[in-house]
């Protein structure tokens, strides 16, 4: 059955401004911007069902402020069904075609999300150099471009392990949200922080931090805990799993393996196929780990062996640093000090890479927060 989606936060205003649109361009911009909505909130056929629509009425008379937000709710999809590397070919319409209309507002907005794509890739100059024209770009009550930077500006920076630095981007991308009863941006918000600081809990875990890794997990467990029901309370269906395997990354950091593997059993199957494929052996290895504090012999030989041959599907270093320093764990424990050792090596490696990709980043948020400070 398709739900249908909710009439609250960013839909409620579009459903009375297209109710009250008697020109049809009009309306039909406004039934293209809320077709991106409902493709953020994860509604993904009623969407899908507008663009197309959409395609066809204006197909021989083309408007650009019309197929450029086409081109944002085409985005919006393919990230937020599975995190498609379409979404930024798409994205970069949207930017092109507003930008040679004219159209200031919508090119701030796409060159806003340009970044926020920008950054997942780990693109820095890229990420920078959009950064800057989407916040000059942005009037200041352009609350979705100067929302979206200034969330990029925060995850960037706690990514780069500087919650500090983070932290006033983050108000302000929570002020810009809360303008204009934007959930989906304060749901991102709670997502991304809730992933770092599990993320960052497995890479304390894994070098041995534990008071380190301890603190943060529990920071991400409340954080994962009150986003999942956040999201329930709103209607946010877009990437359900993902929350609920930060959750068990937190709580196999905390020594609740139980809980990790029922959760890990149940939704990291949805987290691959809704584009978390890079996390599989990270998750596997973690699974194993789980398994071995069981006394699950069998199942913890299987994950094994699985996050073994899962390696090449992991793109990140942080990634691949991970999962490398949890199977180093596992072979120590298993009486195997060679592939212990091999995959301590590996995990020093990727965590010196990550290191020189992180001040990178640092850098680039450097060239931006001189221009654009909060």
């Amino acid at each position: 059955m398709t739900m249908e989606a909710p009439a609250v936060g960013l839909l409620a205003p579009l459903n009375r401004q297209i109710e009250g649109a008697s020109q049809p361009v009009a309306r039909a911009v406004l039934r293209a911007e809320r077709a991106g909505v409902l493709a953020r909130y994860g509604y993904a056929d009623e969407a899908r069902h507008e663009v197309a629509w959409l395609r066809i009425e204006f197909d021989r008379r083309p408007d650009p402020e019309i197929f450029a937000r086409l081109y944002l709710a085409e985005a919006w999809l393919a990230y937020y069904s599975d995190l498609s590397p379409k979404a930024r070919d798409k994205v970069h319409r949207a930017y092109a075609l507003s930008k040679a209309a004219g159209l200031v507002e919508l090119q701030a907005l796409s060159v806003a999300w340009l970044a926020h794509l920008d950054y997942v890739c780990l693109d820095m100059p890229a990420m920078a150099a959009h950064l800057r024209e989407a916040l000059d770009l942005s009037d200041p009550n352009h609350h979705a471009a100067l929302g979206r930077a200034c969330l990029v500006m925060a995850e960037a920076y706690h990514l780069a392990q500087q919650p500090g630095l983070a932290q006033p981007w983050y108000v302000e991308a929570r002020r810009h949200a809360l303008a204009q009863e934007d959930f989906l941006t304060l749901s991102s918000l709670n997502h991304n922080m809730a992933w770092h600081r599990s993320l960052h809990a497995m890479q304390a875990a894994v070098r041995g931090g534990h008071a380190e890794a301890e603190a943060e997990a529990r920071h991400a467990l409340t954080l994962a805990q009150a986003t999942h029901q956040l999201d329930a309370w709103r209607g946010v269906l877009a990437l359900p799993a993902s929350i609920q395997v930060a959750s068990a990354l937190a709580h196999s950091v905390l020594g609740h393996f139980a809980q990790a593997m029922a959760l890990y059993e149940t939704h990291a199957p949805k987290a691959d196929a809704q584009g978390l494929r890079a996390l599989r052996p990270l998750i596997l290895a973690d699974m194993a780990w789980c398994c071995h504090h069981m006394g699950q012999q069998a199942l913890q030989l299987h994950y094994l062996q699985a996050a073994v041959d899962a390696l090449p599907w992991a793109q990140q270093a942080d990634d691949l640093a991970i999962a490398h320093g949890r199977l180093a764990q596992l072979f120590a424990l298993l009486g195997d000090p060679a592939l212990a050792a091999f995959h301590h090596q590996q995990a020093q490696q990727n965590g010196c890479l990550h290191t020189q990709i992180l001040e990178h980043m640092l850098d680039a948020l450097g060239s931006v927060s001189q221009c654009c400070s909060v």
